[in-house]
């Protein structure tokens, strides 16, 4: 094989090899959290979700940055990003979540809010969700819904926790596994919820 022509298959590898690691990227990482690392000038869009999400410093310590990604929702623009607590992916099951979902109005966030109400606490076992003692939360929403279906885990007591809540054109759903004594405990859920609040309550001053 000549010189030339070697170099130009070298160079033809080298660009699948890394056309190879930027697809495992993505599929790794979720494409929403491959455009917030990879362009620091970010569009309105996103610096809006960006303003809305819970941080890992909401969280107790040893808690850290899962992932994220578009989620497909007519007449909306979503996302989904999710946290893992100090076991990490060992346990993916010690983790908490938040959806976003933005309308063009409120109007349209307020006529599709029992729907998703149902789609997160299905009504034919809605029976089954409770409030559960220690959990006290006065909400800033437009409307909102909290509640937990105490089950077992690998033998340990535990609650999956969802709030659902409307603010204005924006709807923000809040989802955890919360556990008696450790990792994330109801005073902990209590907390990540009150920040959740804060912050999209401030966000949607900040655009007033």
């Amino acid at each position: 094989m000549k010189k030339g022509q070697a170099m130009k298959v070298a160079a033809a590898v080298g660009l699948g090899l890394v056309l190879l690691m930027g697809y495992q990227m993505v599929v790794g990482m979720g494409v929403a959290t491959l455009m917030r690392r990879s362009w620091p000038t970010r569009t309105p869009l996103e610096e809006r979700f960006e303003a809305l999400r819970i941080r890992v410093e909401d969280l107790p310590s040893g808690w850290h940055w899962g992932g994220e990604r578009v989620e497909e929702v007519p007449g909306a623009e979503a996302r989904f990003l999710w946290y893992y607590g100090p076991p990490g992916e060992s346990k993916t099951w010690v983790n908490v979540s938040q959806e976003l979902i933005l309308y063009p109005d409120s109007q349209v966030a307020a006529d599709t809010y029992n729907r998703w109400v149902d789609r997160v606490i299905p009504p034919a076992h809605a029976d089954d969700w409770i409030l559960p003692p220690g959990l006290e939360f006065n909400s800033q929403a437009d409307q909102i819904v909290v509640a937990c279906l105490p089950g077992y885990i690998n033998g340990m007591h535990y609650y999956t926790c969802k709030a659902i809540g409307r603010y204005e054109d924006a709807i923000a759903i809040l989802r955890g596994n919360v556990f008696d004594d450790r990792w994330l405990t109801m005073k902990d859920f209590q907390a990540v919820l009150e920040a959740m609040d804060r912050r999209i309550v401030a966000a949607m001053e900040e655009t007033k």
